[in-house]
């Protein structure tokens, strides 16, 4: 993965964290370094947390919104560009007010209307690590295209009327993944959502194209997600998109939680939640 850095120019967000929404909080776009990192350190990577010395020495909320009673499904929720100019009226993501993503206008996002004519914009790299990012080594299978469910697991074995689910995890996956893989076992949505990181890398590679991992909700349904941004203008409306940097909860019943995590490798076991 190709990570880009924006140095922190007003360092006065110690006290005040909304100064990092300034674009002059940081030198511009074509100043950001840029480094590869392994897909397995996404979890410790979250947009617009601030790093020094190798070390994070803060997570901003920046604005933190609630988003209640989200629809998400194919009526609600498009794939789309960062560097999407909507139907010629507009960029989505204005330089002026969010000029960070300039170097990389090609990744892809999730986009979902919101009422009043606004939009919930969040990088699909965010959603792989919030909905995957339980272990590296879960994420890292996602990435190896084809995804194989004996690369995670093996022996499922379903109890519905207890709605217990026992499971060898493969070796060397995280029990941290336990009830993330359970869930990509009895849920269709999530297990698609899954195959379609590394397909949609797989099929830029193989075209020679440059590589933008793609990614949807593990789910259908409502929910009301938490998540910190930032509300950017769209035509002569102040606060029409909101441009998530990163997830912090998300309501819809995930289907499984853990009830026991053993060693990578054992049984692990789980319960459905009702």
């Amino acid at each position: 993965m190709f990570l880009h850095l924006s140095r922190v120019l007003n360092n006065n967000y110690r006290d005040d964290p909304s100064v990092l929404l300034s674009p002059d909080s940081t030198t511009p776009a074509k100043f950001q370094r840029k480094v590869w990192i392994s897909a397995g350190t996404l979890p410790l990577l979250r947009i617009g947390d601030i790093w020094r010395n190798d070390k994070l020495e803060a997570s901003p909320e920046y604005q933190l919104e609630t988003f209640v009673d989200l629809r998400i499904d194919d009526t609600t929720v498009s794939l789309i560009k960062a560097g999407l100019n909507l139907d010629h009226k507009g960029f989505l993501l204005p330089i002026s007010e969010h000029p960070w993503h300039m170097q990389c206008t090609h990744s892809y996002c999730v986009m979902v209307e919101l009422p009043g004519d606004r939009r919930l914009i969040i990088p699909c790299i965010e959603l792989i690590r919030f909905y995957f990012g339980s272990s590296s080594s879960l994420l890292t299978k996602l990435f190896l295209s084809p995804l194989e469910r004996k690369a995670l697991y093996s022996n499922p074995q379903f109890d519905n009327a207890t709605g217990r689910l026992v499971l060898e995890l493969a070796e060397k996956i995280s029990g941290a993944s336990a009830a993330d893989i359970g869930r990509l076992h009895l849920d269709p949505a999530a297990w698609r959502a899954a195959l379609h990181v590394g397909a949609s890398a797989l099929k830029a590679s193989l075209a020679k194209q440059s590589v933008y991992p793609q990614a949807f909700f593990p789910f259908e349904g409502k929910t009301t997600l938490v998540a910190a941004g930032k509300w950017l203008s769209f035509e002569d409306q102040l606060q029409a998109t909101f441009i998530v940097y990163n997830l912090r909860s998300c309501s819809h019943p995930l289907r499984l939680k853990t009830a026991s995590l053993t060693d990578p490798g054992a049984a692990a076991q789980l319960h459905r939640t009702l």
